[in-house]
């Protein structure tokens, strides 16, 4: 492997979160007043922040917002991951165990819960670091992130290979300098999702993290 870090996104890569975050949104969002599908919300907040989503709101409901959607959301999505459990993607612990390169996280999530998925999952001791979203300033797409994280694994960003599940992510690693993975495993709509990444610059397609090894071996 030609690579010194491995960069991993959370949601939708290492937990299978998405549909959840889904739910949640479209429960807020449809208790706000507007009228919008689940199907529309993963469309459009896939891998984007919950400041990206309050501006959404904020821009698109006739009714002022009195209230903190980022800290609701925040609130909902880990009363949810308590309750309900989070489920891990499907090959993901053995993929980590198979890669002998030092492993980072870089999440649009906020800190508290992306601790408490990896946690309560048994993945945060792959990891030597957690970097979430209140550690930059500017989130996905924008680079910010996956920069930090190379900077604090001590590595060259072109020496870092990046697996992301949201067009926005791989925007942000692809900005970054880095070698994206797009992994389309956890997608409602995996051609869909495969057309996004592709256009979003992924260097190459996953849609089993079983493969991840020899995706990292073949790049």
């Amino acid at each position: 492997m030609r690579f010194a870090h491995v960069i991993f996104d959370c949601d939708g890569v290492l937990v299978d979160t998405e549909k959840v975050a889904t739910r949640v949104q479209g429960q807020l969002f449809r208790e706000l007043g507007m009228d919008i599908s689940d199907e529309r919300i993963a469309e459009l907040f896939t891998g984007k922040a919950a400041d990206y989503q309050a501006r959404w709101l904020a821009a698109n409901t006739p009714v002022k917002l009195d209230l903190d959607y980022e800290a609701l959301h925040g609130v909902r999505m880990l009363a949810v991951f308590r309750n309900e459990g989070v489920e891990l993607v499907p090959g993901i612990a053995q993929a980590l165990a198979s890669i002998g390169v030092p492993k980072s996280v870089a999440t649009n999530g906020v800190r508290e819960r992306a601790t408490f998925a990896l946690t309560s999952t048994g993945l945060i001791g792959f990891f030597d670091r957690l970097n979430a979203v209140e550690d930059v300033a500017n989130p996905k797409p924008a680079p910010d992130l996956y920069r930090l994280a190379a900077a604090k694994a001590g590595v060259d960003p072109a020496h870092c290979a990046v697996v992301e599940d949201s067009s926005t992510g791989v925007t942000a690693a692809r900005a970054a300098g880095m070698t994206v993975i797009g992994f389309t495993g956890t997608a409602h709509d995996p051609a869909a999702a495969a057309a996004d990444l592709n256009e979003a610059g992924a260097h190459i397609l996953l849609e089993d993290m079983r493969a991840l090894h020899t995706a990292l071996d073949w790049l």
